[in-house]
């Protein structure tokens, strides 16, 4: 009994002392394990240093921000840029689009020290199981430090830079700091780099303003911007946001009612351009040419913002006179005919507008000018209204007392009859241009030939509140305020008289009205200058000729009292040019060419048009 109890006792025994043997083993191997993954740790630390950039560079690298220029009153009137920037803090982002990102991109953001161990064991068993290192496992912040430094190259290397160089970065900045210089850095399609210009370009939204919905949108643009956009694909872009509104949904981000109610929300699949808030492109163009010769190229980068001394008030009735003024004067023209004709058969009208075939919508397509629409002609009635259908589908009526100006154009200086019925005017399938009225009714317009333009000046100081150099900056970029030449005429009269008194006359000085005549073969083989009236006064004091814009007293004063020598040396002074000053008695009826007086120095002029301001913060611009 003895003998066999100590021998069922033996394998017992024996089988203790090798489980035991086993864990210590097992014990050093993890042990062993440990310390080569941290020796392996250090190794490639020590490996990768050198290469590192210092964490702190990245408050002094400059975000690409376009050129914004605004009115004087804090109106945006252009952006210029190759980028679309609009850099924000941590506290100006909604807390829904911050957990957007963190559901979508770093669930443990706010926790891990800039490399997350979890994303890392997914990344490494992405990589045993299929050899394909770009299996995920990045942080934000990793991905800041790579947007930032590295490059997006599949190499080990990168990877093992892109760790350290992100664990440094936590050690620099707050969790808030890394969170807003990745909201602003990041590239999220359609030129749009980071999240307040892309909720511009996506939604045409201020970022305050954005909803779940839309952030969680904006959230799954950026694993591939070109892919995932919802421009470029509406049904992935739904499938990514559907996917973030679930991860925010699970984390407890949003509620039940919330996240039904973003899933059931419309994708948006069309651009927006730049919030424009005033109309002043020509003003735009000459601060970006100003503000080119100043800076050189990082006039589009370095996040410049142009204070004008334009108001906007002034600046919209500028925009409006001349529009309108130029629309007029066209209108007493006569009309020149459609702008484009469709076949519009009685098939074709009996249908419903969205069966129509595509092409009779593409007139209707085109670029309108000036404020104007294109309307396609669908009917006309017996009591003189004519259905007009604009491309959105809206279909309206224009009325007689819009069509009833329409004269037909003869040639530019006469026109015929005035219509008596609007058939006789338009037809059907008439594509034209429309305007709206002060009625809120619509009138038959066409595209004026003549151009003008406008210039307000303030009279205390000299600064320009308004300038528009055309009837559209689209159809024509010459800036008729700035570039074009005109004769002054007689509003050139007052720098004659200024040069009288500077040379010993006074308001005073009696000149003599009477006939003048000049052989000159520079003006005519004789040269006889007249009053506007026909008449002659005899004599006449000074401010009495300069009054009533006498054009012969004008002259002799030039040519008798001051000479045009001296003249001439004194009006150059206020900034005109030798285009402007003719060596010969046309001078004294503004004769020259020129341009608006000193319309260039006002403009050059930093206090008066542009005053700078750099993002000092965000882009290190001052």
């Amino acid at each position: 009994m003895h003998n066999s109890a100590q021998q069922k006792a033996k394998p017992r025994h024996i089988w203790r002392k090798r489980v035991l043997r086993g864990l210590i083993l097992a014990l050093g191997l993890g042990i062993t394990g440990i310390i080569a993954a941290v020796a392996g740790v250090i190794g490639a630390y020590y490996y990768v240093q050198p290469s590192l950039p210092a964490a702190e560079t990245i408050r002094h690298i400059p975000l690409q921000v376009p050129l914004r220029i605004f009115s004087r009153d804090g109106y945006l009137i252009s952006e210029i840029g190759e980028r679309r920037r609009i850099p924000v803090t941590y506290e100006e982002v909604p807390v829904h689009v911050v957990n957007a990102f963190v559901a979508a991109e770093d669930q443990r953001f706010f926790v891990h020290p800039g490399i997350d161990y979890r994303g890392v064991l997914r990344a490494l068993v992405q990589l045993l199981l299929t050899g394909d290192i770009s299996g995920g496992g990045s942080t934000l912040t990793q991905q800041l430090a790579r947007d930032y430094f590295l490059s997006r190259e599949q190499k080990f290397t990168r990877k093992l830079r892109e760790a350290f160089l992100a664990y440094k970065i936590e050690q620099e900045f707050t969790k808030e700091q890394i969170m807003a210089l990745f909201l602003n850095k990041m590239f999220f399609g359609q030129r749009a780099y980071g999240v307040a210009a892309a909720a511009q370009v996506y939604f045409n939204k201020d970022l305050a303003n954005l909803n779940e919905a839309e952030a969680a949108t904006l959230a799954g643009v950026l694993p591939a911007p070109s892919r995932y956009n919802p421009v470029s694909s509406t049904e992935k872009a739904q499938e990514r946001r559907s996917y973030v509104l679930g991860r925010m949904h699970a984390l407890g981000y949003i509620d039940e009612v919330t996240f039904q109610d973003a899933m059931a929300f419309p994708m948006e699949s069309r651009l927006h351009g730049a919030a424009i808030e005033l109309n002043a492109p020509y003003v735009a163009e000459m601060v970006r040419s100003e503000m080119l010769k100043r800076y050189g190229e990082q006039t589009y980068t370095a996040g410049y913002q142009v204070i004008t001394s334009l108001d906007s008030r002034m600046q919209q009735a500028a925009n409006y006179s001349l529009r309108n003024g130029l629309l007029e004067f066209t209108r007493r023209r006569g009309y020149k005919g459609p702008h484009a004709r469709v076949e519009l058969n009685e098939e074709i009208l009996a249908l419903p507008h969205d069966a129509w075939p595509a092409e009779i919508f593409e007139p209707l397509n085109e670029y309108a000018p000036g404020g104007l629409s294109l309307a396609l002609v669908t009917a006309i009635s017996e009591v003189n209204a004519v259905t007009i259908l604009f491309r959105d589908g809206d279909e309206t009526t224009l009325p007689w007392a819009g069509i009833s100006w329409a004269k037909p154009f003869i040639d530019r200086g006469s026109t015929g009859p005035a219509p008596e019925s609007a058939a006789e005017v338009l037809a059907i399938g008439d594509v034209i241009y429309v305007m709206p009225t002060a009625n809120k009714s619509w009138a038959l317009a066409q595209v004026p030939e003549a151009q003008g333009a406008v210039v307000s000046l303030d009279p205390y100081d000299g600064a320009i509140t308004a300038l528009t150099g055309g009837f559209d900056y689209t159809i024509s970029k010459f800036n008729r305020a700035r570039q074009a030449y005109r004769q002054p005429g007689s509003s050139f009269k007052p720098f004659i008289y200024s040069a009288a008194l500077e040379h010993g006359n006074t308001a005073a000085t009696v000149i003599l009205d009477a006939p003048v005549v000049i052989s000159s073969a520079e003006l005519e083989a004789v040269w006889r200058p007249i009053n506007y009236s026909g008449r002659f006064y005899g004599p006449t004091r000074m401010r009495e000729a300069l009054v009533r814009s006498m054009n012969l007293v004008s002259v002799r004063l030039l040519l008798f009292e001051t000479g045009i020598g001296n003249a001439v040396r004194h009006i150059a002074k206020f900034g005109f040019g030798d285009a402007a000053l003719p060596r010969n008695g046309s001078l004294a009826l503004g004769g020259g060419q020129t341009l608006l007086p000193t319309m260039k120095q006002r403009l050059a002029s930093p206090s008066r048009l542009v005053s700078l301001s750099g993002i000092a913060e965000m882009n290190g611009v001052s």
